[in-house]
């Protein structure tokens, strides 16, 4: 018999929502009270219910809002169902899972079952090994809405006390901008002197008529630091980089918190749980004036805006091109331009600021890029299963289902009336109406007989799933179909499906980046790899 070598997962969340937060000196932040609650609470029903002598493995997610799926813990708990490494998931309720309806559902009642996984919601009375396991009752349907309910209304007030902080001056954005720091007094900011110096030289050059891409060179020039540099001396891991650009310096130039004034809505978020965001005209943006000391003067701002509004925001660099935003230089991370629509070919604009670079050598021509790109997609789906030329016909599949079906049964059928055969025949040898030879040669053949029902039976659940399988296939098939068309043209709603950046090298190579997040066409393809 084939040993199952699968492990039992556990799987914990807390968001900073939640609260009960505590560390311990010099460690940092550490786990949460929740989670170790959440941990006894699993670790208590495992050994007392389900008789399991080793703690489940752990994936956690603390400080993680519910309303979304992109956790690193819940990313890594995927990655091991998808390759067939968890036979059982234990989660201490449903609201640790997540707080959108939709999604918990889709996991709930089509990703896990999918790879047999066994899913226990301990406090909730779930187990999807016990009956049929397929759909959730009612009470944990309603359950399900009530924590997305709760969610969105504790995400409002949240924000709605967020919001009035800012209003009142206070600075509650995350990140400081480069030229200053947090100040003693929380939810406020000062001015860092070095930083703030290099941010007043910015202006000073602009009012001197020197241009952005000037500005950039000349910096790079004498050699002085650029705010991504200088904060991975404050922060550790902080991504960076080594020359001034463009948008480095325009960034700066925009900004008018350097002013002492706070521009307090830049953005929104378009829902709960959405990682959407829709930006706010700058006309529009209510401003609140001496939030925090000013690096320069509202007059020199305004006079360096002006100069970005006449030469810079014209500029236009292969907009409406398929490949806009998705190509990056593999020297220095820069997102490539195309420049005029003419143009064949995209390149890296950092070798316009630093002259010692490789970046000069990376150059992409479009239509090759393009081509590429689609014979990549073709190839990911062709992985799956999912050809794009081959046509599976509907009606034909589900008649062959319907005869496995019914084999299955007969079969299932021969099956109960052996074990009534095996009982008769007993029966007659105990009573005497048949010596022992007579009824070991029978029962040999009842043996056989078995054997060979029990295999075509195995035979047709394996065929049987391989048409589930095969018919799932079709189905997102001719859901893509129907929304990208033939996969014979590159457009934009292809790039955003599955490609999520694409690194050109100095020398021509391309490093794809997909996008599929776990999606249904990628579990399909890592079934079909195993």
């Amino acid at each position: 018999m084939k040993t199952d070598r699968r492990i039992n997962a556990a799987y914990f969340r807390l968001s900073l929502a939640d609260g009960d937060i505590v560390s311990e000196k010099g460690n940092g932040k550490q786990e949460s009270n929740s989670i170790a609650s959440q941990r006894l609470c699993i670790q208590e029903y495992a050994r007392t219910h389900l008789q399991m002598e080793e703690p489940p493995a752990e994936f956690i997610d603390d400080g993680y809002t519910g309303t979304n799926f992109e956790r690193p813990g819940f990313r890594r708990l995927l990655r091991e169902i998808m390759a067939g490494n968890v036979r059982t998931l234990l989660i201490k309720d449903l609201s640790r899972l997540g707080r959108n309806y939709i999604e918990v559902g889709y996991y709930l009642e089509k990703y896990f079952p999918f790879y047999h996984v066994r899913v226990i919601l301990v406090n909730d009375g779930y187990d999807s090994g016990e009956g049929s396991g397929e759909i959730p009752g009612i009470d944990l349907v309603i359950k399900n809405l009530i924590n997305e309910w709760y969610s969105r209304d504790i995400s409002r007030k949240i924000k709605s006390v967020v919001d009035m902080k800012k209003y009142d001056g206070e600075y509650v954005y995350g990140a400081v901008p480069f030229g200053y720091v947090k100040g003693k007094v929380k939810n406020t900011i000062e001015i860092d002197p070095p930083a703030a110096e290099i941010v007043r030289s910015i202006f000073e050059l602009t009012c001197e008529g020197k241009t952005i891409t000037q500005i950039a060179r000349e910096l790079n020039d004498r050699k002085i630091i650029t705010p991504s540099v200088y904060m991975a001396q404050i922060r550790k891991n902080y991504k960076i980089r080594e020359f001034w650009t463009y948008e480095s310096v325009r960034n700066i130039m925009t900004n008018r918190i350097y002013t002492g004034d706070t521009e307090i809505f830049k953005s929104h978020v378009v829902q709960v749980g959405s990682d959407r965001v829709k930006q706010i005209p700058a006309q529009e943006r209510p401003v609140i004036e001496n939030t925090h000391p000013a690096i320069i003067s509202r007059e020199m701002y305004f006079e360096a805006r002006n100069v970005v509004k006449h030469k810079g925001e014209t500029k236009k660099h292969g907009k409406g091109d398929v490949l806009s935003g998705y190509l990056v230089c593999g020297c220095c991370g820069n997102r490539l331009i195309k420049g005029k629509d003419g143009n064949k070919k995209f390149y890296c604009a950092s070798a316009r600021y630093a002259g010692d670079k490789e970046c000069s050598q990376v150059k992409a021509p479009a239509d090759k890029v393009k081509t590429v790109l689609l014979h990549a997609i073709q190839m990911q789906l062709d992985v799956a299963g999912i050809s794009v030329t081959e046509t599976i016909k509907g009606q034909k599949m589900s008649h062959r289902q319907q005869e496995l079906d019914r084999e299955i049964k007969r079969i299932s059928g021969r099956l109960e009336s052996w074990m009534d055969e095996s009982l008769a025949l007993y029966e007659d040898y105990i009573t005497g109406k048949i010596d022992k030879m007579l009824y070991m040669k029978q029962k040999e053949h009842l043996l056989t007989d078995k054997k060979a029902l029990e295999q075509q039976r195995d035979e047709l659940e394996a065929q049987k799933a391989k048409n589930n399988l095969q018919r799932e296939k079709t189905e997102i098939r001719n859901q893509y179909l129907k929304k990208f068309g033939a996969f014979d043209t590159l457009n934009d709603a292809l790039m955003k499906e599955f490609i999520d950046r694409v690194t050109i090298m100095p020398d021509g190579e391309m490093r794809i980046k997909w996008n599929f997040k776990e999606n249904k066409l990628l579990s399909l393809a890592d079934y079909n790899r195993t």
